[in-house]
This record gives structure tokens, sequence and C-alpha cells, in this order.
């Protein structure tokens, strides 16, 4: 019991007892007054007690969005990585061994049912170029997303790259694509 509601509950005996003395001495506008006394103390009693025991969703409760889906996009290593350099920015810093920047931009899931080697493949795209795959074990998930039209939006986040060799030159650095997906 809330402090509120142990005020409006001392009203309410206070008022019970006021009737009883009213009633013993045969006054009828004092009976008048204490029964509105009780019945202002109920009032004040159910308000307290309805907002601390209320059935109705809090409102920042109503709706709880899902939680981004973070994944990393398979196969980038065995497609050709030259589309996906041509998609990439310049490095931030003229001294940064990598040859290229980082790229964050939103992608397109497609599904592949002719993929010869798994069925409900999906493919990453960026600006049209295919980046890679969602992994196999994830497929069927963002299949139901997609087909149940629960995809927001698809940011890639593409990283990595050739970087300088001490030797000189490049080495073989793959690229690699982190989606965030958001869902509704």
């Amino acid at each position: 019991m809330n402090k509120g509601e142990k005020i409006s509950l001392g009203f309410f005996i206070f008022g019970i007892i006021g009737i009883l003395v009213e009633i013993g001495e045969r006054s009828i506008s004092g009976v008048i007054i204490y029964l509105i006394w009780v019945i202002i103390s109920e009032l004040v009693f159910f308000i307290f007690h309805k907002k601390k025991h209320s059935t109705k969703p809090n409102k920042q409760n109503k709706y709880t969005k899902p939680e981004p889906i973070q994944i990393l996009v398979r196969g980038t290593y065995y497609l050709n990585q030259k589309p996906i350099a041509k998609l990439m920015p310049p490095p931030s810093s003229p001294s940064s061994a990598n040859k290229y920047g980082t790229l964050k931009t939103y992608a397109t899931l497609v599904e592949e049912p002719t993929n010869k080697y798994d069925k409900d493949a999906i493919k990453v795209l960026i600006s049209g170029v295919h980046v890679g795959y969602i992994p196999a074990e994830e497929c069927c998930r963002f299949k139901t997303l997609i087909h149940n039209n629960r995809i927001v939006e698809v940011i890639a986040d593409v990283t990595g790259g050739p970087r300088q060799s001490p030797f000189g030159g490049y080495d073989n650095t793959s690229f690699q694509v982190n989606l965030t997906i958001i869902t509704k």
C-alpha cells in the first residue's frame, strides 16, 4: 500500500467513525457530511489504486522495435574483387596502408533459387554489384523476412581490400562486407 492509499484509508476510517457518532446523536446533517467525506476518500483511494495497478500498457513499451540484425556476408573472397573495388572510395588519409577507404551504403538482398550450390541462396547487391551471400545457415530466416516484407533497410559497411605490403605494392586481402538489417 503506497502513501496515497494509506492517507485515503485514514480519511475513510475517520469518515466511518464520524458517521457512527452522528447516528448516535441522531444528526442527519452530520451523517450526510461524513457520508460525503467517505465517498471522497473512496474516490481518492480508487485514483491512487488505479495508478498503481493500471493494466494499460506503458506508452513507451506499447511497441518495441526489434534489434537490428548484424551479419557478415560470405563469399566476398571468391567473387571477383574488381567490381567491389570500383565501389570503394579512396582512403581517408594519404598515409593509410589501405588502398581503399571504407564504404557505408545501402544493400539489396535478392533470392537466387537458380544457385547450383544452394537453392535457398540469398545474394547481396550493392549498387547492382554482387558482393557476396547471406550465410547458408541464415537463409531460411531471411527468406521468411523477405516474404513477409519485414525488412525495412539493409545497410552495408564495406572494409578491407588490398593493403600496402612491406615489400612494395599491395597484398591480396579481400573486402569484408558487414550488414546491418533493420526489420519491422
